[in-house]
């Protein structure tokens, strides 16, 4: 077991701390050494993978840290039972590749990073992304293996529960499977993943520029596609100029689709001059150039210190009765950046709001971060939920959470990570952070 490269920050300049161990991870047998590591030094445990993202949602300081990143090979594809057991250290790219190659498919992108690990958006729960509008990328998730701190392997999923083929059986037994999801690492290290095969099918593009804020259309727009599977991703992204982009999928064949682009385009706003890609075979397989455009590679700083522009942000989920209010707060808050990135992605039951923001220097991306930062309470006006709690969203989550609420997850953390060891100070599931209001009567009733 021998030291590694030491994280330095996220894609946002958050700093992570200093471990005091770095241990790269290749096999189940590696994983539970390194648990066993931390727990001989008594030292806290986390897992990364090629990079941290901007949600300030690592704690490193002192910590046994597993890197994940090399852990990534396929465990079983079985076509017969729809579903594919991959290792946790498998990139959402390379995961897709796989699946294209095959002729299946990652339905919901949640990341706008293709290196992002397939443990990492399980375990911080994502709700958002391309792909919004058809499905949640947690209803592919049909199951997995969790390795406690103490060595044992906990399997969540109904089948997995009985030793059945993971997937066979999703519903009707006892499943802890959402439990984990947005669990931010704190119950156990995900090791091997279940994913529901999806078909690939029949791919376009429909985009559309703005030169003024159209969001009021985009909108009503949005509401009269508010039906899930017919359009794939709905995304309004405002900088100096707007762009409403619009992704379909078709699980029949390219006739349907254009049928239904000519249907979604006769839809759209009168200011709207759509300019619409088919996407076509090679599209399907994962080896177009556009493609590429689905999968943008990190345009900050790895945890291992490699450079790129850093930025930083905010995202949440907010209900469709909230989101014009949340939208303008977004736009106007003040922070000074040299570039404002407002996205929304729309979805059935409601809409991711991001906030991305580059500055100009280390300095001015510092101050601008924790401006936003610290403003970002004010989210819960829009009732809006965390799309990454992490740290910075922390506090105000345990603030809002109901007192008997926090008393059950802090009683599974303790039941699951007794010496809270795995990834310590970031999830709900340790000790809160802050008081917490208590139910009233009428609360209750």
């Amino acid at each position: 077991m021998t030291g590694g490269p030491r994280p330095l920050h996220d894609l946002a300049g958050h700093a992570l701390g200093e471990p005091s161990l770095v241990v790269s991870v290749r096999s189940k047998a590696e994983l539970r050494a390194a648990l066993a590591e931390a727990r001989a030094r008594g030292a806290p445990f986390a897992a990364v993978g090629h990079l941290s993202t901007y949600w300030h949602n690592l704690s490193l300081d002192g910590a046994v840290v597993a890197d994940l990143s090399t852990y990534d090979r396929e465990v079983a594809f079985d076509v017969d039972n729809g579903v594919a057991t991959f290792e946790s250290g498998v990139t959402l790219r390379s995961l897709d590749a796989a699946l294209r190659a095959r002729g299946f498919h990652l339905p919901m992108h949640p990341d706008a990073f293709g290196d992002t690990l397939l443990g990492s958006a399980v375990a911080n729960g994502v709700t958002a992304g391309l792909g919004m509008m058809s499905r949640d990328f947690l209803d592919s998730i049909v199951g997995f293996e969790l390795l406690l701190t103490d060595g044992r392997a906990l399997q969540v999923g109904a089948s997995r529960l009985l030793g059945g083929r993971p997937g066979a059986v999703t519903r009707g037994l006892p499943d802890l499977r959402s439990l984990c999801f947005g669990a931010e690492g704190a119950l156990g290290v995900l090791t091997e993943i279940d994913v529901a095969l999806v078909p690939a099918g029949w791919e376009a593009r429909i985009e559309c520029q703005a030169p003024e804020d159209r969001f009021a259309d985009v909108l009503s727009f949005a509401h009269g596609w508010r039906r899930r599977g017919v359009l794939d991703t709905l995304r309004w992204v405002w900088t100096r100029a707007g762009q409403l982009t619009i992704h379909l999928s078709s699980q029949v064949d390219a006739r349907e689709l254009e049928g239904r682009v000519e249907r979604v385009c006769a839809s759209l706003p009168a200011w709207a001059s759509p300019q619409v890609s088919t996407l076509g075979d090679e599209y399907r397989r994962g080896v177009a150039p556009g493609y590429d455009a689905k999968w943008p590679g990190p345009p900050g700083q790895t945890w291992r210190g490699g450079r790129a522009q850093p930025f930083f942000g905010l995202d949440s989920v907010i209900p469709y009765s909230k989101i014009t209010e949340a939208y303008r707060w977004a736009r106007t808050v003040p922070i000074d950046a040299v570039h404002r990135r407002v996205a929304c992605y729309f979805g059935p039951d409601g809409v991711n709001l991001g906030v991305h923001c580059v500055s100009a220097s280390e300095a001015e991306r510092h101050a601008a971060r924790a401006a936003l930062e610290a403003r970002s309470p004010a989210l819960a006006d829009f009732a809006a939920v965390p799309y990454r709690p992490g740290l910075a969203w922390r506090h105000e989550t345990a603030r809002r959470a109901d007192s008997a609420t926090l008393s059950a997850l802090e009683a599974i953390g303790r039941l699951l990570d007794p010496d809270g060891r795995l990834n310590p100070g970031v999830g709900l599931f340790s000790a809160r952070p802050t008081p917490t209001k208590e139910l009233g009567h009428d609360e209750h009733t």
